[in-house]
């Protein structure tokens, strides 16, 4: 992907089921332990002066592209990726979306809540 969120970061739910108390959610510990990751690789990025920019490139534009399609896709990724590109200064426009990603992508499963509400 991009490289601005550390693995995890969009899977990892904030709450779990508590095995304590059936029917209660309490605070995820993988979401907790994410968080102190989180907090390194941020440290170690102000350490070392990286920056934002340093990690956003056309490749992984490229990247997120084909991620987002094997998992079925979403046109909010079109409108950030391409949002992101040009904040950072990067030419990528939509009419390079389908040839840059349409021959490395595979569809491989929808990613998206099967609840109808959530369609």
């Amino acid at each position: 992907m991009i490289g601005l969120a550390l693995p995890g970061n969009g899977t990892i739910p904030a709450e779990r089921w508590s095995p304590a108390e059936p029917g209660k959610t309490e605070l995820n510990p993988d979401r907790v332990a994410l968080t102190r990751r989180v907090a390194h690789a941020l440290k170690h990025c102000l350490d070392n002066n990286i920056r934002p920019l340093d990690l956003v490139t056309e490749q992984s534009l490229v990247n997120a592209f084909v991620l987002d399609m094997a998992m079925g896709g979403s046109t909010n990724t079109i409108l950030h990726a391409l949002a992101l590109a040009h904040s950072a200064g990067i030419p990528f426009d939509l009419n390079r979306v389908e040839p840059a990603v349409g021959d490395h992508a595979r569809y491989l499963q929808s990613l998206a809540q099967p609840a109808r509400s959530a369609h």
